[in-house]
């Protein structure tokens, strides 16, 4: 997936793009962070981009879609799990089944969505294949 946007602070390899939300941000499964209209997320900066260049982000649609699976499908498959848990549990304690397999469920989809915030910020799933790449200049301000 290939989107344009602005560079709005650059560190280092790394800059902070600006978006302004376009279709392809429905099914995105970039870390944006929303300023008014406008997305921001964080690349890497090959193409050595300054703050205020329009620029050519990438990332690649397998990631996209690998990024998606596990954003997604992880807290699925929790709260299933969960669900089964909380079943056995109710069972084991001569309990309705389905009371404690419910509280079960949003519990394990509540540790899965913590789990992978953890995972995000303690670097564990950051890494380079999940961030877009400035892969081109497209056009620089006029000084």
């Amino acid at each position: 997936m290939i989107e344009y946007g602005r560079v709005v602070r650059v560190e280092g390899n790394r800059a902070t793009v600006a978006f302004t939300g376009g279709p392809g941000c429905k099914g995105c499964a970039l870390s944006c962070s929303a300023r008014g209209s406008e997305r921001l997320a964080e690349a890497r900066n090959v193409a050595r981009a300054r703050v205020g260049d329009y620029v050519e982000v990438a990332i690649e649609d397998r990631v996209l879609l690998r990024g998606a699976a596990l954003v997604y499908l992880f807290p699925l498959f929790a709260f299933l799990a969960g669900y089964e848990i909380g079943v056995a549990a109710g069972s084991a304690l001569s309990l309705p089944t389905q009371v404690p397999g419910v509280i079960g469920a949003f519990v394990f989809l509540g540790l899965s969505f913590l789990g992978l915030r953890a995972a995000f910020t303690a670097g564990i799933l950051s890494t380079h294949e999940f961030t877009p790449v400035i892969r081109a200049v497209v056009s620089r301000p006029e000084a």
